[in-house]
């Protein structure tokens, strides 16, 4: 009774029916004219999704993207428009940067550190590392703790020309506690950093039982100091390191913590304990660290077998020599040595740790 082409019956009085070429209303979803599927519309004469192609947030690498993670942050290493991070980016990086000179809200220095915008702050030329004097005088452990807040541990000189430079930019005065510890065989800096360059005052250490170090302002030298003595100080920070190949972000905490509590830290700060699935990353990592810290691995569900918490092995030609050897029974974390090697480690014990960024 009509002449209407988008019912069940057609203009010219035929059945509508799929392939057709004519929409059925409230019946079809496309008609175009065949019963063929992946032309985008269906043999059934249902609309095919498209293939829209390369686009950045599919997950997908394309040829013109440098990387592709398949969300839209920009606080992790593969940008919302498929680039890399980079400090100066005007995006700040969890876990990575404290700030990007990149924005205009926030006083930052090239090496994405907050540092250099009082005059008890100096960013020193060459190693990117920020120092900050404290003047009000803590016993060392309370001085430790006051620059592991901040992100960083105490002052360590590693050449004569780091300790003239810092105490000249900074006016220090006075005595003030070094990140150093002595020891009847090796001192040691908390920072694992290599402590062969010294500039003690003769007769000193006096005594190594007096195990804190201070630093003399005036003549910079290095005396033993009990611990307990309150001293001003200052604190040392370094911006994370970057790997080249995946661009993972890892910071060192020397704050020394159990292995529980190193997981939960690095989970607070948005990242995860260390995983170094490949040579070439353990090596990396290795390097820029030397003292024994927390990586993310344990043997406790896979029969002895360490396993990273992505759920890869760990090789096992990365352990040093006779290890894992589960020395008490109980030694089920894992640490890497200065040696770049992993060994087994009871995770009751308190150790640095490293956290790593995506």
């Amino acid at each position: 009774g009509n002449e209407t082409d988008g019912d069940a019956c057609l203009n010219d009085c035929q059945l509508a029916v799929c392939g057709d070429g004519k929409l059925w209303e409230f019946e079809e979803a496309c008609d175009d004219g065949n019963r063929t599927d992946g032309d985008g519309c269906s043999a059934d004469c249902a609309i095919e999704p498209q293939d829209p192609g390369p686009r950045c947030g599919d997950a997908t690498l394309d040829a013109d993207e440098a990387c592709d993670d398949g969300n839209t942050s920009n606080q992790d290493s593969c940008l919302n428009g498929c680039s890399f991070a980079t400090c100066g980016d005007g995006y700040v990086r969890q876990g990575v940067e404290e700030c990007d000179p990149g924005r205009s809200d926030a006083p930052c220095t090239r090496a994405c550190l907050v540092c250099g915008d009082t005059p008890d702050s100096y960013l020193r030329a060459g190693n990117t590392h920020c120092y900050t004097w404290h003047s009000d005088a803590k016993t060392q452990e309370q001085a430790r703790a006051a620059c592991q807040a901040e992100g960083g541990d105490l002052w360590t000189i590693t050449s004569e020309a780091e300790g003239a430079d810092v105490a000249a930019k900074l006016t220090l005065t006075g005595e003030l506690w070094l990140g150093l510890l002595t020891a009847a065989v090796n001192n040691s800096w908390v920072s694992g950093e290599n402590p062969k360059y010294t500039s003690f005052a003769p007769g000193e250490p006096s005594d190594t039982a007096l195990r804190c170090v201070a630093f003399d302002a005036t003549t910079s030298s290095w005396s033993s100091r009990a611990c307990g003595k309150k001293l001003g100080f200052v604190c040392e920070r370094s911006p994370a390191f970057v790997f080249p190949v995946t661009h993972h972000g890892y910071r060192l905490h020397t704050t020394p913590v159990d292995g529980h509590a190193a997981r939960a830290a690095c989970i607070a700060d948005g990242g995860y304990l260390a995983v170094l699935q490949t040579p070439d990353e353990r090596v990396f990592v290795g390097k820029s660290l030397s003292i024994p810290s927390w990586v993310g691995a344990d043997d406790k569900a896979s029969n002895g077998e360490f396993v990273w918490s992505s759920g890869e092995p760990v090789e096992t030609t990365s352990f040093a020599a006779n290890q894992p050897d589960d020395a008490d029974g109980s030694q089920s974390c894992l640490v890497l040595t200065p040696a770049d090697r992993y060994a087994d480690a009871n995770c009751d014990e308190r150790r640095a740790f490293i956290c790593e960024f995506d």
